[in-house]
């Protein structure tokens, strides 16, 4: 994620991932209101990046967002989701020279 995520944004940016695989509900719940709470003193942004195939059955966009709102609690324009098919081919057709920047392994 940090070398896909963080070069799209500048240095004066604190970049700080919060994964939700392999914890509470409410452990992730607790980081969301913390960084909401950041956010208010215009600190913070927040962005919850799935996969369309969230709770392991692929569905679309709309009812992948309805899910992730209702289980965690977020805004709606605080969500991405990626498309199952970027998973595997999110560097497809790289050069060796975008690799060695995204600081991704060379396949």
């Amino acid at each position: 994620m940090n070398s896909i995520i963080k070069p799209l944004f500048n240095d004066q940016v604190t970049f700080g991932p919060i994964t939700y695989s392999r914890k509470t509900d409410s452990n992730v719940i607790g980081q969301i209101i913390s960084s909401y709470s950041l956010q208010e003193n215009g600190n913070t942004e927040v962005l919850f990046i799935t996969d369309s195939d969230f709770n392991t059955n692929p569905r679309s966009i709309t009812q992948v967002k309805k899910e992730v709102i209702t289980r965690y609690k977020l805004k709606p324009t605080d969500i991405i989701v990626v498309i199952i098919e970027i998973e595997s081919w999110y560097y497809a057709g790289l050069s060796s020279k975008n690799c060695r920047f995204l600081r991704i392994p060379i396949i």
